[in-house]
């Protein structure tokens, strides 16, 4: 019963354990999702810029569609990143449609052979976009240190889990072992049970048995003897 209560114990601990590593791996999986979307944001927004600036040296209209499918795929990637950080998201909105358009009032001027404005707009799209590389950097630099803290507690939480895993296992083996040692010690009482139930049946004929055996065969020898005086 002791080492049942023990190993109760011991259950009751490792449910909080894995409790608290279910919460970590759920911590660790929100974390790797932010970094996915922050990925797909630095990617997308890598593309526009790409062809716009393809678009702004070559003006063609496949560099215009490209960069606008571009535009399409950053802001939803921004609409996801919206759940995590909404002011991140906000942020690179505004920053990523001004960049945009910029780029496309560059390449207007150029077309109009206005050179100075089209420099000078591609000057301050330059800036946007470096504004919001830092804004993605740092984002991403919070994610890893996040993430490597979030897989350190996870594989801490499975260390512990393990341990307690092991510590279970430990008490039901000693339980295992003392009900084989109760079957062994009940087989040995009954066994000696049944030999003194023996012993004692063949104590109790010859104690007793016997002598009112020999108790009835002298009353009958007395009764056979007044019977003949008798007659």
């Amino acid at each position: 019963s002791t080492v049942i209560e023990q190993q109760q114990q011991l259950v009751d601990q490792q449910i909080v354990l894995v409790t608290n590593q279910t919460k970590q791996l759920t911590s660790q999986h929100k974390t790797i999702e932010k970094q996915v979307i922050i990925v797909a944001v630095d990617s997308n927004f890598r593309d526009m810029r790409a062809w716009l600036l393809d678009l702004s040296v070559s003006w063609l209209n496949e560099a215009e569609e490209n960069a606008e499918l571009a535009q399409q795929r950053l802001s939803a990637t921004l609409e996801n990143l919206s759940t995590v950080d909404a002011a991140l998201s906000q942020q690179l909105k505004e920053k990523s449609e001004l960049f945009y358009q910029t780029m496309l009032e560059a390449v207007d001027a150029y077309v109009d052979e206005n050179r100075v404005k089209g420099n000078s707009l591609i000057a301050d799209a330059r800036i946007l976009a470096e504004q919001i590389d830092i804004l993605i950097k740092d984002f991403r630099a919070e994610i890893d240190i996040s993430l490597a803290q979030a897989n350190e507690q996870v594989a801490t939480a499975g260390k512990t889990v393990a341990s307690s895993a092991n510590k279970v296992k430990d008490a039901s083996d000693v339980i295992v072992n003392k009900n084989s040692n109760m079957q062994s010690i009940t087989v040995i009482i009954l066994v000696l049970s049944i030999l003194l139930s023996i012993a004692f049946s063949i104590i109790l004929r010859r104690e007793i048995c016997t002598p009112i055996n020999r108790l009835r065969t002298t009353v009958e020898k007395i009764e056979q003897k007044d019977r003949k005086s008798v007659v």
